[in-house]
């Protein structure tokens, strides 16, 4: 969600992260991998992030709303991403070794023949200490 009030105190913060970037990606380009074109087109763009956030941030409004925009579709992504990946590669094999041996967990395996479902814990020994920590 995307704040309807943006400071230009966020703005400016947001230039000079950006400007930053762009600069140690200039930079990586230059001495990695000789891509001096390449280098300078983001020293360029870091340098007028840098000075348009600096001086009118509000110039830069339009550009920051964008990227917050950007910013939360690739994280509803991600996310969605994330979680399915964790589900599919954790979880659900997980749960077919479970299946696949028999293993009940929970004790939720339904017994015909059982009276009660309920599980006696009365041969615990009872102390009071133990009430007061309750963690």
């Amino acid at each position: 969600m995307i704040k309807s009030k943006i400071t230009n105190k966020e703005i400016r913060q947001w230039a000079w992260v950006l400007a930053a970037v762009m600069t140690i990606v200039g930079l990586i380009q230059y001495f990695g991998w000789g891509h001096i074109q390449t280098a300078t087109g983001f020293w360029i763009a870091a340098g007028f992030f840098l000075v348009i956030g600096t001086l009118i941030p509000v110039v830069l409004k339009p550009v920051y709303k964008g990227w917050l925009v950007l910013a939360a579709g690739l994280a509803w992504f991600n996310t969605r991403l994330i979680l399915s990946i964790v589900f599919f590669l954790i979880f659900a094999p997980a749960g077919l070794v479970l299946r696949l041996f028999r293993v009940d967990l929970i004790k939720q395996r339904w017994n015909a023949k059982a009276e009660s479902y309920w599980i006696d814990r009365s041969d615990q020994a009872f102390d009071r200490d133990r009430y007061e920590n309750q963690y």
